[in-house]
């Protein structure tokens, strides 16, 4: 998978991260539209109805674990009730380096990864590739 054919979304409520992140992306070769939302809520409602009708159509899920209204295990415990088929990789992406944060996403089959803030694309890329 290369890059330019990533469609992402990028979950946090942290506008210089997000801001940062989206340069890092384009800058490393990722073209595609990147979706973004500040908290769990507002990306689980509007996510659903692409994630429903067109599951393919975003790539990759990247989750900031606190975030005002729903944190990141608010959004994952409810896109888990939805049972829906072919989630896309969801990558979780935190400030913190709590190894009990890390172990609570590995009960969520669909998180493919815990990284610590900030993620390089280089290093997105690496995860992707190999999912």
């Amino acid at each position: 998978m290369k890059a330019a054919d990533i469609q992402i979304c990028l979950i946090d409520d942290d506008p210089i991260y997000t801001f940062t992140t989206q340069i890092r992306f384009k800058n490393a070769g990722f073209e595609k539209k990147l979706l973004e939302f500040q908290n769990g809520e507002n990306a689980f409602y509007e996510l659903l109805p692409i994630l429903q009708s067109q599951p393919s159509s975003i790539n990759v899920i990247f989750l900031d674990i606190n975030m005002p209204i729903w944190d990141g295990w608010d959004f994952l415990d409810e896109l888990q009730k939805m049972n829906i088929d072919h989630l896309p990789p969801i990558i979780m992406v935190s400030s913190s380096n709590n190894p009990d944060d890390k172990e609570r996403s590995s009960h969520y089959p669909m998180v493919v990864a815990f990284e610590e803030k900030p993620l390089l694309p280089e290093r997105a890329l690496e995860i992707l590739q190999n999912c």
